[in-house]
Protein backbone atom coordinates (compact mmCIF):
# COMPACT_ATOMS: atom_id res chain seq x y z
CA UNK A 1 0.00 0.00 0.00
CA UNK A 2 1.32 3.55 -0.82
CA UNK A 3 2.28 5.76 2.07
CA UNK A 4 0.30 8.76 2.22
CA UNK A 5 1.36 12.25 3.92
CA UNK A 6 -0.59 15.26 4.72
CA UNK A 7 0.63 18.80 4.22
CA UNK A 8 -1.38 21.35 6.15
CA UNK A 9 -0.36 25.13 5.93
CA UNK A 10 -1.98 28.60 6.29
CA UNK A 11 -0.70 32.28 5.05
CA UNK A 12 2.95 33.22 6.04
CA UNK A 13 4.17 29.42 5.51
CA UNK A 14 8.09 29.23 4.89
CA UNK A 15 8.46 28.26 1.27
CA UNK A 16 11.48 25.77 1.88
CA UNK A 17 9.75 23.90 4.79
CA UNK A 18 6.47 23.11 2.61
CA UNK A 19 8.63 22.80 -0.93
CA UNK A 20 11.23 20.66 -0.08
CA UNK A 21 9.90 18.37 1.99
CA UNK A 22 6.70 17.70 -0.62
CA UNK A 23 9.29 17.21 -3.44
CA UNK A 24 11.26 14.42 -1.91
CA UNK A 25 8.78 12.52 -0.44
CA UNK A 26 6.71 12.80 -3.69
CA UNK A 27 10.38 11.54 -5.54
CA UNK A 28 10.12 8.59 -2.88
CA UNK A 29 6.86 7.99 -4.00
CA UNK A 30 4.47 9.21 -0.95
CA UNK A 31 1.17 10.20 -2.21
CA UNK A 32 0.81 13.73 -0.78
CA UNK A 33 -1.85 16.05 -0.39
CA UNK A 34 -1.42 19.49 0.32
CA UNK A 35 -4.30 21.00 2.61
CA UNK A 36 -4.72 24.63 3.46
CA UNK A 37 -5.79 25.78 6.71
CA UNK A 38 -8.25 28.60 5.62
CA UNK A 39 -11.44 28.60 3.30
CA UNK A 40 -9.31 28.83 -0.27
CA UNK A 41 -6.56 26.74 -1.86
CA UNK A 42 -4.55 29.79 -2.46
CA UNK A 43 -2.42 31.11 0.27
CA UNK A 44 0.64 33.57 0.03
CA UNK A 45 3.49 32.44 1.73
CA UNK A 46 5.85 34.41 3.98
CA UNK A 47 8.17 35.38 0.75
CA UNK A 48 5.06 36.54 -1.43
CA UNK A 49 5.25 33.47 -3.42
CA UNK A 50 1.29 32.15 -3.89
CA UNK A 51 0.76 28.81 -3.29
CA UNK A 52 -2.28 26.38 -5.12
CA UNK A 53 -3.24 23.53 -2.69
CA UNK A 54 -4.86 20.05 -3.32
CA UNK A 55 -7.74 20.57 -1.15
CA UNK A 56 -8.62 22.77 2.18
CA UNK A 57 -8.38 21.33 5.70
CA UNK A 58 -12.07 20.99 5.93
CA UNK A 59 -12.65 18.62 2.82
CA UNK A 60 -9.92 16.13 4.41
CA UNK A 61 -10.46 12.83 6.31
CA UNK A 62 -7.51 12.92 8.68
CA UNK A 63 -7.39 9.20 9.22
CA UNK A 64 -6.79 8.55 5.12
CA UNK A 65 -2.74 9.73 5.82
CA UNK A 66 0.21 8.16 7.61
CA UNK A 67 1.74 11.46 8.24
CA UNK A 68 0.58 14.85 8.90
CA UNK A 69 3.41 17.83 8.52
CA UNK A 70 2.72 21.32 9.43
CA UNK A 71 5.54 23.41 7.65
CA UNK A 72 6.48 26.32 10.15
CA UNK A 73 5.70 30.09 9.37
CA UNK A 74 3.45 32.86 11.06
CA UNK A 75 0.63 31.24 10.07
CA UNK A 76 1.23 28.47 12.21
CA UNK A 77 -1.05 28.60 15.23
Amino acid sequence: MKKSALFLFGNGVEELELIAPVDLLRRAGVAVTMATMGEGIHLQSRGGIVFHADTTFAEIHINDFDIIVIPGGPGVI
